[in-house]
């Protein structure tokens, strides 16, 4: 990479170009030269960009990536929604005028029913309607998607669910959890006994029960 020195009225007029360039050529322009990468890094050119193109009044937040910036799709785009429990997914899409087969694949739902075990769900957001909006990025491990929530303002705009926060070690500890809890409930054991056996078989559930079946037999012939 060349090296060269961009002063105060080049900065200046190098960042409103940068602007009108599209956000596909921003990587390129970076690779010019030290002073331009610097420049675009320190003005925050692709967040201006996102903004721009997006129409985006403000922005919360950074993505996990920051070629997100450039590489946003109306896909990412979505509202939060906070679901009660006597919500329908028929209903939540009548309440956003959205297609209840998307919600479902956004928030990899199996069935209709299994709205009732979520505390938010995510909508979709028509492309017309993005522009205007302030937007947050974040991140939902129950899902797993990178997201960019919209609302008309920032009063408005809701907080970062608290899973999309957890660790890898968080995310697995519950996981783990969950898997006890389930073989638990199948066994008709308790909760203590279920992790015993979930722990012995290295967390497969198979072969866990398979453990405990073989026990339970042995305690038979005793």
């Amino acid at each position: 990479m060349a090296d060269c020195s961009v002063d105060a009225f080049d900065s200046r007029l190098l960042a409103s170009i940068f602007l009108l360039t599209e956000g596909r050529d921003i990587g390129r322009l970076r690779l010019v030269c030290k002073g331009w990468q610097q420049n675009i890094d320190d003005l925050q050119i692709p967040k201006e960009l996102f903004k721009k193109t997006w129409g985006i009044t403000e922005t919360l937040g950074e993505p996990r990536k920051a070629a997100m910036y450039l590489a946003a799709a109306p896909v990412n785009f979505v509202y939060q929604h906070k679901c009660r429990r006597w919500e329908s997914l028929i209903s939540v899409a009548v309440q956003y005028c959205a297609d209840t087969t998307a919600i479902r694949v956004l928030n990899n739902l199996t069935t209709d029913h299994s709205l009732r075990s979520r505390e938010i769900v995510y909508v979709p957001v028509q492309r017309e309607h993005i522009a205007g909006n302030v937007a947050r990025f974040t991140y939902d491990s129950i899902v797993d998607r990178d997201l960019i929530v919209v609302a008309e303002d920032l009063e408005s705009l809701p907080e970062a669910p608290k899973h999309g926060r957890k660790s890898q070690e968080e995310r697995a500890a519950d996981m783990i959890q969950k898997m006890g809890n389930l073989l638990g409930k199948s066994l008709r054991i308790d909760e203590s006994t279920a992790m015993y056996y979930l722990k012995e078989s290295g967390g497969d559930l198979k072969k866990a029960v398979k453990l405990f079946e073989s026990d339970k037999t042995w305690d038979h012939r005793a």
